[in-house]
């Protein structure tokens, strides 16, 4: 999700369109299935991507248990979220360095707030972990989403956290440079649009791979 403040510059319409159609463009790679992205001014965002994953895994992870050794569908289950959240800043810094201002990375941001957030417990952990993609009440950053992802992954252990993090923003930059193409077609038709639906962000993403 991007967020600005006011009304829009043609530079920030065009930052929240990429930004949203990496979102999405990942998601959709990653076997999500993508419901609607926009641009248009809502309560609190510039932008967001609504999509859900195709299946939870079954089961529970273990929290007291190292993150490297969860059931590899649920460890899966966290990272495709991870590289789905990143993509969006990793969109605006590779794509539109011609615009001037470059963003914060939201990997870096994320990481560097880790140690100031209250701890948390393995119960925390085992209910966030069982609704890491459920519509959230309210709308949160992408930074508070990395942060909320990387505790429920690691807990307290903000070292591991931070390094997690930047190991996926890696990931995610890589996705986000294979999927050029398809990120630049859907950023212009949300640009145009305003509103995309998922039957057309697939349509787009779909074309994108086959020109």
């Amino acid at each position: 999700m991007a967020s600005w403040f006011g009304h829009p510059t043609e530079e920030e319409l065009l930052r929240t369109a990429a930004h949203e159609a990496a979102h999405a463009v990942i998601a959709f790679r990653l076997g999500f299935a993508v419901r609607w992205l926009t641009i248009e001014p809502g309560t609190g965002c510039a932008g967001a991507v609504q999509f859900r994953h195709p299946s939870r895994p079954a089961g529970k992870p273990e929290m007291a248990q190292p993150f490297a050794l969860w059931p590899p569908g649920w460890r899966d289950y966290v990272e495709r979220e991870l590289l789905v959240t990143l993509a969006g800043h990793e969109a605006e810094l590779r794509f539109l360095p011609r615009l001037g201002r470059t963003p914060e990375p939201v990997a870096v941001a994320a990481i560097s707030a880790l140690e100031e957030l209250p701890p948390v417990s393995d119960d925390q952990r085992a209910e966030a972990v069982a609704h890491v993609n459920a519509p959230a009440a309210e709308l949160i950053t992408d930074e508070e989403h990395v942060q909320k992802l990387a505790r429920v992954a690691h807990g307290n252990e903000h070292r591991l956290g931070a390094t997690w993090i930047a190991y996926m923003q890696e990931t995610a930059a890589v996705l986000v440079v294979q999927e050029q193409a398809a990120i630049v077609r859907l950023g212009e038709a949300l640009t145009e649009r305003g509103v995309v639906s998922g039957e057309q962000a697939a349509a787009i993403i779909r074309d994108a791979a086959a020109a």
